[in-house]
C-alpha cells in the first residue's frame, strides 16, 4: 500500500516509505529509469516534502526502485479492465 507524501504519518527509523506518484506512461517510465525526463524531479519533490515533514531522516539515503508486472500470455488476450474496482455499470 503507497501513502501520498501529505498523509504519509512520521515512520520509525527503519520503516519503508512509500509514495504513489500515479499512473504514467511506458515513455515517462522509461526515462525515470535513465534519470531524464519530468518523473525525476516529481521524485525529488516527494523526498524533499518528506524530508521537510520530518518523516524521512534529512541525510536518508534515497532508493527508487521500479517494477513492472511482466505480462503472462492469457493477460495478452485478457479485455478485462482491472482498474475498476466495482462490477456495476457506470453509464
Amino acid at each position: 500500500m503507497s501513502i501520498p507524501a501529505s498523509k504519509a504519518p512520521p515512520p520509525a527509523s527503519d520503516e519503508l516509505v512509500l509514495v504513489d506518484l500515479g499512473r504514467h506512461t511506458k515513455k515517462r517510465i522509461k526515462r525515470l529509469r535513465r534519470g531524464v525526463g519530468i518523473l525525476p524531479g516529481r521524485v525529488e519533490s516527494a523526498v524533499e516534502a518528506l524530508r521537510a515533514k520530518g518523516v524521512i531522516d534529512e541525510t536518508a539515503r534515497i532508493v527508487v526502485a521500479i517494477v513492472r508486472e511482466k505480462p503472462t500470455f492469457s493477460s495478452l488476450f485478457d479485455s478485462d479492465d482491472d482498474d475498476d474496482d466495482d462490477d456495476d455499470d457506470d453509464d
